[in-house]
This record gives C-alpha cells, sequence and structure tokens, in this order.
C-alpha cells in the first residue's frame, strides 16, 4: 500500500471510530510536497537512505523523513511569521488545539497523529528491545534507547540564560518558564497553574478521580500509563536501565540519570541565590525553600509544615503509626521508603554511593554528599541570625536552637531539658549511677 492509499485508509479508520467529518478535514493534510522524492528539494534518496538537504540527517524511509522535518525543520512546513501551515494555505489560528484533551500543536499533521490517540487508533509501531517500551516516533526511540545505554544525546538547544542544553526543544520551553516563572496552563477547577501542559492534565485528575490503568496482580490502580508499567516492575523485579560504568541497574531511567551523576558529579541545578548546585532539579526546589522559607505542605493534625511533599507524606505517619515498607529479610518495618533501602543495604553490604576523590563509600547517599563537603570546604547551611554555616543540615538546626532558646528533649524523670538528645543521654546515666 502507497502512502496516499494509507492517508485515505487512516481517514476512513478515523471515521469509523466516531470521528466524523471535522476529523477528517483535520487528517486530509498534503504533507506529501515537502517530503522528498527522489529529485525533491527536502530530500535525496542514496542507496537505502533518505537525506535531508538541510541538515544531513539520514533516514531509512519516507515517512521518517517526514516525521524529521515536521519536527526539526518547522520552517520548511509553516509561515512562522502568521503560524501557518504552508501547504494548507491561510489559518484561520495560529494553534491547533485538540478538543479532547486542550494540547495544543502547531501543525495540523501533527494534530491529526494525536487524535488518533484517543481514537483508539494510537499505533506505537516503534519498540525497544531492552524493555516493553513503545512509541508512535523513531525520534522518540532513540532518545529512550539512549537511557539504556548511557549514551548522552546532542544537546542542541541551549538556554540563553544559564549553562543548561537539551536534545529536546520542548525541554527548552519548560526550562526557560524555571526562570520566567511563567505558567501559562491553568486548571478550570482550582486556582492551579502550570508551566507544563501535561503537569495540568496530571492535576485535572485528581478532581475527576480518574484511574484507568489497573494492575493484573494486585489491587493497583493509577491515573497514568507509565505509573502503571513501574509498578509492574515492583512484580517482576525488572530493572532494565543499567550503568555502563558499574553494576548498578534500576527499574527507571531517570534514577539511571541520576545514578551516572555519581560518577561524572555532574550538578547542572544550580541556585541563583548562593552557590549550591545539585544533580536533581526536586533537590533544587527544596533548596530554594530554605531561602524563601516557604513550607507550602501542612498538616491537618497539628501544626507541622514542611517544604517537601514527602516528608509530610512520612511526618502523617506518625499520627497514623502505619509503617507500610517492610523489610524481605527481617521484621523491620517503616514509614519511608528511603529508610527500607538504607536498611537493606545492612543485609546486603551494598555502597553504591562512592567519593570521586578517596577511597570512601556508603550505603546512603545523604552520607556520601555530607562527606564530600569534607573535601570541598563546602557550608551551604546558613544561619539567618548570625554569620554561622554548617556542612550538615542538622548542626544548623542544634545552632539555630541557641538563638531561639528551643530545649525539645525533656528527661522522663525530672524537669531537665536539652536542645540536643545526645546531652539528654548523658542526663540520663546520671539518674542511673544514682538508682
Amino acid at each position: 500500500m502507497d502512502i496516499k492509499e494509507e492517508d485515505v485508509q487512516g481517514r476512513e479508520d478515523l471515521k469509523k471510530e466516531g470521528g466524523g467529518e471535522e476529523f477528517e478535514e483535520i487528517i486530509n493534510v498534503k504533507d506529501e510536497s515537502i517530503i522528498a522524492e527522489e529529485d525533491s528539494e527536502e530530500g535525496e534518496k542514496e542507496g537505502e537512505c533518505m537525506i535531508g538537504h538541510h541538515c544531513g540527517e539520514k533516514m531509512a524511509t519516507k515517512n521518517e523523513l517526514k516525521e524529521h522535518i515536521y519536527q526539526e525543520h518547522t520552517s520548511l512546513t509553516t509561515d512562522e511569521s502568521r503560524g501557518e501551515d504552508i501547504h494548507e494555505g491561510k489559518s484561520e489560528e495560529k494553534i491547533h488545539k485538540c478538543s479532547l484533551c486542550q494540547k495544543v500543536f502547531k501543525l495540523k499533521a501533527n494534530l491529526a497523529r494525536h487524535i488518533k490517540v484517543h481514537c483508539g487508533g494510537g499505533e506505537k509501531p516503534f519498540k525497544c528491545n531492552l524493555c516493553g517500551y513503545t512509541t508512535s516516533t523513531s525520534s522518540s526511540l532513540k532518545l529512550h534507547i539512549q537511557t539504556h545505554t548511557g549514551e548522552k544525546p546532542r544537546k542542541k538547544y541551549k538556554c540563553d540564560i544559564c549553562e543548561y542544553s537539551t536534545a529536546v526543544s520542548s525541554d527548552l520551553k519548560l526550562h526557560i518558564r524555571r526562570h520566567t516563572g511563567e505558567k501559562p496552563f491553568k486548571c478550570d477547577h482550582c486556582e492551579y497553574s502550570s508551566s507544563s501542559n501535561s503537569h495540568l492534565r496530571m492535576h485535572i485528575l485528581r478532581h475527576t478521580g480518574e484511574k484507568p490503568y489497573k494492575c493484573n496482580h494486585c489491587e493497583y490502580s493509577t491515573a497514568f500509563s507509565s505509573d502503571l508499567t513501574l509498578h509492574i516492575r515492583t512484580h517482576t523485579g525488572e530493572k532494565p536501565f543499567k550503568c555502563k560504568l558499574c553494576e548498578y541497574s534500576t527499574s527507571t531511567s531517570s534514577s539511571l540519570t541520576l545514578h551516572i551523576r555519581t560518577h561524572t558529579g555532574e550538578k547542572p541545578f544550580k541556585c541563583n541565590v548562593c552557590d549550591y548546585s545539585t544533580a536533581v532539579s526536586s533537590d533544587l526546589t527544596l533548596h530554594i525553600r530554605r531561602h524563601t522559607g516557604e513550607k507550602p505542605y501542612k498538616c491537618n493534625l497539628c501544626v507541622y509544615s514542611s517544604s517537601s511533599s514527602s516528608h509530610l507524606r512520612v511526618h502523617i505517619r506518625t499520627h497514623t503509626g502505619e509503617k507500610p515498607f517492610k523489610c524481605n529479610m527481617c521484621e523491620y518495618s517503616t514509614s519511608a521508603r528511603s529508610s527500607l533501602r538504607s536498611h537493606i543495604r545492612t543485609h546486603t553490604g551494598e555502597k553504591p554511593f562512592k567519593c570521586n576523590t578517596c577511597e570512601y563509600s556508603t550505603s546512603v547517599s545523604s552520607a556520601l554528599s555530607r562527606h564530600i563537603r569534607i573535601h570541598t570546604g563546602e557550608k551551604p547551611f546558613k544561619c539567618d541570625s548570625c554569620e554561622y554555616s554548617a556542612a550538615v543540615s542538622t548542626d544548623l538546626k542544634r545552632h539555630i536552637r541557641i538563638h531561639t532558646g528551643e530545649k525539645p528533649y525533656q528527661c522522663s524523670i525530672c524537669d531537665y531539658k536539652a536542645t540536643q538528645n545526645s546531652t539528654l543521654k548523658q542526663h540520663m546515666l546520671k539518674h542511673k549511677k544514682n538508682a
């Protein structure tokens, strides 16, 4: 079947799914003219490859070249000054919006492909040989495979404000909004707004409560297919993402990316207020709240508030007594997943966090961060009341009690109070001696 026959079949399939004439009009995009025949202006055939004249990229098929031109060379298909598709004449709107999920596209061809996802015809022909990942575009598959190999993709999109760079243009747009504070995507049900349309879609599911993705092994259900994929790996034990530099493997590509930074020492996320930098974007968000004092997560049962949602969840378990994280090797249970991971390493002896400067290794990532400060002399935790600074947050907390006079550790036998737990333990020894 040639391309024109496929286009006709695609329109007929979409109409059968209930798309009607509106969807037929969207899909009827005459994008053939921008794609290379053997003597076209956009690309040429060389052996078994299609080559784009504008960048020299080689594609295996005409469809792949078409996809590449739409994604990377929008100026060839779009009138940038008016936001129009060149091959469709004048457009009434500068963007093409999906009526089902509000996602927006510059090109009708991309909208047509997206709508097939809603209509049950969202083909994902590009499959990863190393895990179950599938996608509708070859470029997405190439980026995904690099999460397995550890290969760094070419980061051609660069931020003009800082040193950030990325292989994906949409990621750069999201990053720039961190500098500008822009949050153009707003919830119709509450005051929530976001810099990312995908984050807004996830937020809206909190209002609807919809969880269409269900686990076949247990009662788990979720609003997101990616969460279900990760959850299933807790049953199968699958860890398809492997480090090339050590034996580490993990169930998520993001965890592998973070792990690799323990080898490279890369810390791309930098604070604009002080010299702090980190390998994890969420850690930077938490750090900035130390400067602002913001604690948006509040306990409904007491006055506790926190800068971190995960800290609030762990805190609430002090009220409920819940300890959902259980060790398979002993009777240990805990309210925090990170505590369980650290505990399991006491059984295995694993110390995956290694110092690049000396032979030190540890089972806890935070311990490595503290250790590295011995080499650097960094003291990022600063007192607001005096010039004191510390390498460890707990040292700063103890110091602040000098200013506030707070003594949270109280003797159960007498009225004695202390600013530190270790001081209280020394005091308790006096009672034992007198007993």
